[in-house]
């Protein structure tokens, strides 16, 4: 956990041991794979076992490997634009956190700006 919490403060990405890009759905896949189009990707994270939803009990789409946390160098305001025609939750971080989520499935897709200091 403190390797974890020590890369997002450098915003350097997490081990790939914590990005196992095997157990995302193929639309998620195919994704990261067409946003090579708008510059660097750099996954931050995929599948986190026993992840929750902020504030519930709930489990977050990272526990069942239906969500991706990701960095994009180049292109990311175009990329957003178009991520957010997609059938996906788009959820975007500023400040130190920088980086975009990814969530497949679930009733419906939403689209959230997050500003974090």
């Amino acid at each position: 956990m403190k390797r974890l919490i020590l890369a997002l403060v450098l915003l350097v990405p997490v081990p790939a041991a914590s990005a196992n890009l095997n157990c995302l759905p193929g639309q998620l896949k195919q994704t990261l794979h067409t946003l090579k189009r708008y510059g660097d990707v750099s996954v931050i994270s995929t599948q986190r076992k026993n992840a929750r939803v902020a504030g519930t009990k709930r489990a977050s789409k990272h526990a069942k490997c239906q969500a991706v946390d990701l960095r994009i160098v180049g292109k990311k305001d175009q990329a957003i634009r178009w991520l957010k025609t997609l059938p996906l939750d788009v959820i975007t971080y500023s400040g130190s956190k920088n980086h975009i989520h990814l969530g497949y499935g679930g009733r419906h897709r939403q689209h959230i700006h997050v500003k974090r200091k």
